[in-house]
């Protein structure tokens, strides 16, 4: 909780700080597929504590990637 917690906050300052910025909006894109690729690679281990983290993640990751820009629309309007 605490991982994605931050990476949502991060996302958040940082289109905050440079708005619609197109190199902002695909650092933050590039940055968000590769942690939901490599947490999602976990997903597919054996492990099951692997697995279950890796799952966890990933969909959490995705979660935030989508909402923060939607709750940066609703809160400025």
């Amino acid at each position: 909780g605490v991982l994605l917690l931050g990476l949502g906050i991060d996302y958040g300052i940082f289109l905050t700080a440079e708005g619609e910025d197109e190199r902002t909006l695909c650092a933050i894109t590039f940055a968000a597929l590769t942690t939901m690729a490599s947490f999602g690679l976990l997903a597919l281990s054996e492990t099951p504590a692997l697995r279950s983290f890796g799952l966890t993640v990933a969909f959490g990751e995705t979660l935030i990637f989508f909402l923060t820009p939607w709750m940066r629309r609703r809160r400025g309007s």
